[in-house]
C-alpha cells in the first residue's frame, strides 16, 4: 500500500515528493516514540496472561492507551508548532516546506491513532491471537488503502486524498481490534477458569 502511495504522491511533481520525504523524516520521530509503547503494552499483557492475572492485563492496555496517547499528542504537538523550522533545517525552499507541512498537517496531528492501533494490535497479539492481529492489521493498514486509492482518491485525485487515508485507516483499525478485545479478554477468562486459575483474584497492586 505504501508503495502505492508513493506512487501518487510521484504523480504530483518533484516538489511533492521532497517535501513528503522532509516530512517523513519528523514521522519516524513520533512513530518511534509511541511504537516502544506499544512493545512495553505486548510485553506486560503476554506476562500478565501468563501469571493468570487479567485484572493487571486489562491495566496494562489501559495505561498504556492513556501512555501512548499522551506521548503521541506531546511529540506531534511539537513537531506541528516548530513545522517550518523544523522543515527548513532539511531543506531550503519555501514550496518544498508547503508540501512537508501538508502532509504534517494529515499525518502528524492525528499520529496517535496510529499508537492506539498498535498497541490494540499488540495487545490482541499478547492474549495469544496473533494470527487475528496479523489479518486486521492486513486489512485495515494495506488492504483498505488499496481500495480507498483505487475508489475515494480517484474520484478526487489530490495529494490530501492519499494523505487522508493514513488517519482514516488507523482509526478503522484501532475500532476493529477495540471489538476483538472485550470478547477475546472475556474468552481468556473462561479459559482460565476452566484451568482452574481465578483471574481476577490477584490485585492490580
Amino acid at each position: 500500500s505504501n508503495v502505492l502511495i508513493q506512487a501518487n504522491i510521484n504523480s504530483f511533481g518533484d516538489l511533492a515528493v521532497s517535501g513528503n520525504t522532509v516530512a517523513g523524516q519528523f514521522d519516524s520521530f513520533i512513530y518511534q516514540a509511541m511504537y516502544s509503547i506499544a512493545l512495553s503494552a505486548l510485553a506486560f499483557v503476554s506476562q500478565n496472561l501468563g501469571a493468570g492475572n487479567l485484572a493487571r492485563v486489562r491495566k496494562s492496555v489501559r495505561t498504556s492507551l492513556i501512555v501512548v496517547t499522551i506521548v503521541g499528542i506531546a511529540v506531534s504537538g511539537i513537531v506541528i508548532l516548530f513545522d517550518r523550522e523544523l522543515c527548513s533545517i532539511i531543506t531550503k525552499s519555501d514550496r518544498v516546506i508547503d508540501y512537508a507541512v501538508l502532509r504534517l498537517y494529515y499525518v502528524a496531528t492525528p499520529y496517535f491513532l496510529c499508537g492506539i492501533m498498535d498497541v490494540m494490535s499488540n495487545s490482541v497479539r499478547g492474549l495469544g491471537h496473533s494470527t487475528l492481529a496479523m489479518i486486521v492489521s492486513l486489512l485495515g493498514s494495506c488492504v483498505f488503502r488499496i481500495i480507498w486509492l483505487k475508489t475515494i482518491y480517484y474520484l478526487n485525485p489530490t495529494l490530501d486524498m492519499v494523505y487522508v487515508v493514513y488517519p482514516v485507516s488507523w482509526a478503522l483499525t484501532a475500532v476493529i481490534f477495540f471489538i476483538l478485545y472485550f470478547p477475546l479478554l472475556k474468552k481468556t477468562k473462561k479459559t482460565l477458569a476452566t484451568q482452574g486459575q481465578q483471574p481476577e483474584a490477584v490485585s492490580d497492586r
